[in-house]
């Protein structure tokens, strides 16, 4: 478990949080549990980037550490919990490509879970044939499939580059999202039909990192969500 004790609770303005002595980093925290709490009223109203709390930033960190030291899949649910001083908290989770269990809701019920996150090596992406498994840098189809089914607003894949660098991929859910496909089947279709265009893709002679990108890129100018990125940044851009 990690919380920082350093956090505090939202304050309605900048210079009455820091009057009651909220510390900057305190404000910043609780502005973006707000954001991904219920997550923005739809596109327009969407920030243009975003930056990760120190914690968050430094879970990713670690992960990417462990899962280069291991060759596994590492990443975790994080959220926070209720009160003043407000405070986040992030459960870890380790598994196989694919395999990656997230820790269940009742390890810590008090947690009111904002996202979730894992690692994507790159050896682990390009090794075997190209239809045995995920192949590209940002979300595989079904980590696309899971993030439009679970309640939780945002899910972040931190993956490897080819030249070794770690790159975040953030997706964030609108309030009002459109949704390609047949309702019914809630994102099901968008996360095979995507996994399959960036497969093809890449047979066509497309970098795998930059094929996810480019699909993330067309669902989120339709609507299904926010892309955010960066390159070894906890400052992330908006995807359009």
């Amino acid at each position: 478990m990690e919380i920082d004790p350093r956090s505090r609770g939202i304050g309605s303005t900048l210079a009455g949080s820091q009057a009651r002595g909220i510390s900057t980093e305190g404000i910043a925290l609780a502005r973006f549990i707000e954001l991904l709490d219920k997550g923005p009223a739809n596109q327009r109203a969407a920030p243009t980037s975003i930056t990760l709390p120190p914690q968050l930033y430094a879970a990713l960190r670690k992960v990417a550490d462990d899962s280069y030291s291991d060759g596994v899949e590492h990443g975790g649910v994080f959220g926070y919990f209720s009160g003043e001083p407000v405070k986040f908290g992030i459960l870890y989770a380790t598994g196989e490509a694919f395999q990656l269990e997230y820790p269940a809701a009742r390890v810590w019920p008090a947690l009111h879970r904002l996202g979730r996150f894992h690692t994507h090596l790159y050896a682990v992406l390009t090794r075997g044939p190209l239809q045995a498994g995920w192949a590209g840098g940002g979300h595989s189809g079904d980590d696309l499939t899971n993030f439009l089914r679970n309640e939780e607003n945002a899910s972040i894949v931190y993956a490897q580059t080819m030249r070794g660098s770690w790159k975040i991929y953030f997706l964030l859910k609108p309030q009002e999202a459109h949704l390609p496909g047949v309702p019914g089947k809630v994102g099901k279709d968008v996360g095979k039909d995507y996994e399959q265009r960036v497969k093809a893709l890449v047979t066509k002679g497309v970098n795998p990192i930059e094929a996810s990108e480019l699909e993330l890129k067309g669902l989120a100018q339709q609507g299904t969500f926010m892309f955010y990125s960066s390159l070894d940044s906890p400052t992330l851009a908006r995807q359009f």
